[in-house]
């Protein structure tokens, strides 16, 4: 045999090898595209008749091969069939990764999932490990739905041949409460339970000293309804939309679609509400969040017992999903209210570092997530987070629906695929995309136009019941009966297949929202409020919600329940101590939280004392900067000797002086009046003997006039007074042998410190006594009707000798009395010493002569 004709064989064998090979690999595509038929029947019609024609071309072109022995012709059908092989190869890598995305999102009716369970114990000394819990009391769940508080935690106990006591309870809460009051000696719990639990307030103290002694994993049948036959293009449907955070239900949306209206609406459930669980013993009450810590099912029939109405699909979604998803579509567009920082999707909370901008963005996964979770800072509290919700949503779905991008698609796929369950089968999701694509083209809208959303929210009202063995009071928030009324209306119009909008009577509209229809709700209802009566308990002194707990408040809080505080000071060093704190803010409290004030009589907190700075009247608020000794040295706001005086008088506070006088080194002249030093120091507490020693810059000794000094000496004198003209009495006194102004007399007022020595200050006041060429006026009074010896006296004290000639006349009413004198002098000032007449004629009264009788 020739090389040439074993070289053909080769070639021929090749051929037919990998057309083999090519066949089966377009079959598994053409087969495994079957069950995509539903969303498109021409497309999955045009892509079989490709792919049955490319599978009758290459038989044909592994027959022409082998019959027409060209070794050309081999090689380019060889190369032909290579190309196949890489474009199908690449195909089935393709639809294998889609299979796979889609068996991960959609469940099946009976499903295997691994669970697990931890055996736990509080304060326990002696409960070490899972086989010091033989005969021990053992808390379980009644029911059998709770299977790590029951079926698998009593397997576990078999398993390790250990023998305890079962104590039941209704739920996990009732169990824990039974293990913190003593009632049991370890309990069955998930192995999530810290985060059932901690969100409730005045649990973590408890979970910290709760220990796991024993972890466990299982696998167990889990079974979901559906129904597959259901046709979501022709009938109304429900869907429950599962916002997961761990295993609570952190959000929970009732979705409903009509295929006939193109109508949505997303009713909001607040994962706090307090309903009856449908897999509680007696379908007790609990925060609805809970209810998916038992199992999927118990959720979807809680949800269903609540509005009376049947969810006909789930939709879960973990947190990350939200972050993996949103990313993969290349970002969301997202109306924010505000602008914050918010949680991450780290699993551990407290992470606050995503930064979300107010207004319409396009946001990452981790700001959607933050968005989409953040409660507190947001204006409506949690029934914004629900609007916030209900807004991410619509986005993912009108942003799913205007996507083409098949590289996005897959992207999407592949995060949802290890993020989202769903009992929606392929061929009903298929269906009701390719519906949505063929309503879009049909009616010329697009993907935001398709689909009229319109959102709803279930309100209440919060409230507390108190729980005696926790001796704590649990916030729980209550619906009302009216909300869920006109909710579950607002649903089922939704359903009906002639629907029209219809808002329930009395329902308002928020119109905060940024989707084309607002979102319906009543915030109130004339319904009976439920609310325990809560006795008066232990407050949270370490919490600032409402408002930062300090000593005074803690103070006032003990005085009037008559407990006795004692105050432990939390100083620089202290585990406990923080810059962040302010003065006097409570850190540790003795008495937790919630319990029951008259089982108290005594209170120790620990109280945040900083080193203060009282010369800030800030902190003049505190009892450290009360009662304090001011800044008295000079250039202060209190260096006036007075107002230092004043506040000593206010203050209960005796001065004490020492005088630095000019004749001192260290005087300084231009501080005079203004305090030196002080003992005790500035912004320290007043001696308890409230004494203070100043030590006083006093003012200048000056030397004083003397007699003769003339008007410019007094001048150059009185420039060296503090203030003159308060300080100096000025006497003017006629001299004429003195020129004007010149010192007669110097009259000074010594303090009395300086009495002695005789020392005049700047300050001190003094009388002079000065000469005047200008002759005073005399005064004169009125003698009319006065005697002469008045007269006289008046003349003598002036040192005026004038002579007088007296007249007498007969006036029995003036006898002895001066009726006139000439030159008249009375009441006139016109007279002066020199001028003063020399010379004064006196008319004096008499009585009549007596005339002698007739003999």
């Amino acid at each position: 045999m020739s090389n040439k004709v074993k070289n053909n064989r080769v070639l021929d064998l090749m051929i037919q090898v990998i057309g083999v090979l090519v066949n089966l690999e377009i079959i598994y595509i053409l087969f495994n595209l079957t069950q995509y038929s539903s969303f498109s029947s021409n497309i999955f019609l045009i892509v079989n008749g490709v792919g049955l024609l490319i599978l009758v071309l290459i038989d044909l072109a592994i027959i022409f091969a082998i019959r027409m022995k060209s070794k050309k012709m081999d090689i380019v059908i060889l190369v032909v069939f290579v190309f196949f092989v890489f474009f199908s190869s690449v195909t089935v890598y393709l639809v294998n990764k889609v299979n796979q995305g889609v068996d991960n999102i959609i469940v099946d009716n009976v499903q295997t999932e691994t669970v697990y369970g931890v055996f736990i114990t509080y304060k326990s000394t002696t409960i070490k490990d899972v086989k010091d819990i033989d005969g021990k009391t053992f808390g379980v769940i009644s029911s059998e739905e709770f299977l790590e508080g029951n079926p698998l935690a009593k397997a576990e106990l078999d398993k390790n041949n250990i023998t305890v006591k079962y104590k039941e309870y209704e739920n996990y809460n009732d169990l824990y409460l039974g293990l913190l009051a003593g009632e049991i000696d370890a309990a069955a719990m998930p192995d999530d339970f810290y985060d059932l639990f901690i969100v409730n307030e005045g649990y973590e103290e408890y979970l910290d000293e709760t220990s796991i002694i024993y972890n466990y994993q299982a696998k167990v049948e889990v079974t979901n309804e559906s129904d597959t036959n259901f046709d979501v293009t022709k009938n109304p449907f429900t869907v429950l939309i599962m916002g997961n955070d761990g295993r609570l239900s952190d959000t929970l949306i009732v979705a409903t679609f009509n295929p006939y209206s193109f109508k949505a609406t997303l009713t909001s459930i607040a994962r706090d509400s307090y309903v009856p669980i449908d897999c509680y013993t007696n379908n007790a009450s609990d925060k609805i969040t809970h209810a998916r810590v038992i199992s999927r099912q118990c959720t979807i029939n809680t949800v269903q017992n609540l509005l009376d109405i049947k969810i006909d699909f789930f939709a879960e979604v973990n947190f990350n999903g939200v972050v993996e998803i949103v990313d993969a579509m290349g970002g969301l567009l997202i109306d924010s209210p505000i602008t914050f920082v918010g949680q991450s999707s780290d699993s551990e909370r407290g992470h606050f570092t995503v930064w979300v901008p107010e207004g319409k963005n396009y946001l990452n996964g981790e700001q959607t997530l933050a968005f989409a979770r953040e409660r507190k800072l947001m204006p409506g509290g949690d029934f914004q987070r629900q609007l916030n919700q209900q807004q991410v949503i619509s986005q993912l779905i009108n942003q799913m629906l205007s996507t083409k991008d098949i590289n996005i698609l897959l992207s999407v796929l592949d995060a949802a695929s290890s993020n989202i369950k769903t009992n929606m089968s392929l061929e009903q999701m298929m269906s009701l995309f390719n519906y949505s694509l063929s309503s879009m083209k049909n009616n010329y809208v697009d993907s935001e136009k398709i689909i009229d959303i319109q959102g709803s929210r279930i309100t209440g009202y919060g409230s507390t019941n108190y729980n005696e063995a926790m001796e704590l009071p649990l916030w729980i928030y209550r619906l009302y009966k009216g909300a869920i009324e006109d909710n579950r209306n607002f649903i089922i119009n939704n359903l009906k297949y002639d629907y029209e909008p219809e808002i329930p009577a009395d329902i308002q509209f928020s119109i905060n929202w940024w989707t084309q229809r607002p979102v319906v709700y009543l915030e109130e209802y004339d319904e009976e409020k439920i609310h325990d009566v809560i006795p008066d308990i232990m407050p949270n002194m370490l919490s600032t919600n409402d408002g930062t707990w300090t000593l005074e408040r803690a103070t006032s809080w003990a005085n009037s329940r008559n407990i006795t505080l004692k105050v432990n000071r939390i100083e620089v060093g202290s585990p406990l101590y923080s810059d962040s704190y302010v003065h006097n803010q409570i850190v540790s409290q003795s008495e937790k939280y919630g319990r029951k004030t008259s089982k108290i009589t005594n209170l120790t907190i620990g109280v945040i004392k900083k080193v203060l700075d009282c010369s800030n009247y800030d902190n003049r608020v505190y009892d450290e900067c009360q009662d304090i000794v001011e800044d008295f040295v000079w250039n202060t706001t209190l260096d006036d000797l007075g107002e230092i005086r004043t506040w000593a008088s206010q203050n209960n506070v005796t001065l004490q002086y020492t005088w630095i006088t000019s004749d001192d080194s260290i005087y300084d002249a231009s501080k005079a009046g203004k305090v030196y030093a002080q003992d005790p120091m500035a912004y320290t507490k007043i001696p308890a003997d409230r004494v203070i020693r100043l030590q006083v810059f006093d003012y200048p000794f000056v030397e004083l006039p003397k007699v003769d000094w003339t008007e410019a000496q007094i001048d150059e004198f009185a420039r060296k007074l503090v203030n003159s003209l308060e300080q100096i009495t000025y006497i003017r006194k006629y001299d004429g042998t003195k020129n004007e102004g010149t010192v007669l007399k110097v009259e000074p007022v010594y303090h009395e410190r300086y009495a002695e020595s005789k020392k005049f200050r700047t300050v001190d006041k003094l009388t002079l006594t000065l000469s005047t060429k200008v002759e005073p006026t005399l005064t004169i009074p009125n003698f009319v009707g006065t005697t002469v010896v008045d007269l006289q006296s008046w003349l003598d004290i002036n040192g005026l000798k004038p002579s007088i000639t007296k007249v007498e006349e007969v006036s029995e009413v003036n006898d002895g009395k001066i009726i006139s004198i000439s030159p008249s002098i009375s009441n006139t000032s016109t007279y002066t010493k020199s001028t003063f007449p020399t010379s004064l004629t006196i008319t004096v009264g008499k009585k009549a002569d007596s005339v002698p009788a007739t003999p």
